[in-house]
């Protein structure tokens, strides 16, 4: 329940924290980069030190703030997978390849949590492909 209502309340405050629109009224307004950098940060540290509810939270803002952030789909998939939540990390781990489709790391972490949800044939294709022998970094973080 505390980590619901905390979570809920950092979601408002950063609904709350930019405008919704820029000043054309059209496009909306990036957040400020460094607060993606603090939330972002913060909560892959906390996924270091085991402390996933609380990790989550932060991930998700930064999911938020960054939609298309490899990086910080990447670490929530990695909460994801650590905390047994296979399915969310696989969707996940999906839209940071969907990004950037030559991360080898995360193509490996997908290949992993195939296994893990018994999906073997999908796995196997993983690894045989050759870009998860070259663990590149994502060009967008």
């Amino acid at each position: 329940m505390r980590r619901t209502l905390r979570h809920a309340a950092i979601l408002l405050a950063l609904t709350l924290a930019w405008p919704a629109a820029g000043p054309d009224g059209t496009k909306p307004l990036p957040p400020p980069s460094d607060q993606f950098a603090t939330y972002h940060d913060r909560g892959a540290s906390l996924v270091d030190q085991g402390r996933f509810d609380e990790a989550l939270d932060y991930l998700d803002a930064a999911v938020k703030m960054r939609p298309q952030s490899v990086l910080a789909l990447y670490n929530r998939g990695r909460l994801h997978y650590l905390s047994g939540r296979y399915e969310l990390a696989l969707a996940d781990y999906d839209a940071a390849l969907a990004v950037s489709p030559s991360f080898g790391l995360l193509r490996m972490n997908r290949g992993i949590t195939l296994s893990n949800l018994h999906r073997l044939d999908d796995a196997l294709a993983i690894w045989t492909k050759r870009s998860v022998s070259t663990l590149l970094t994502p060009t967008d973080f």
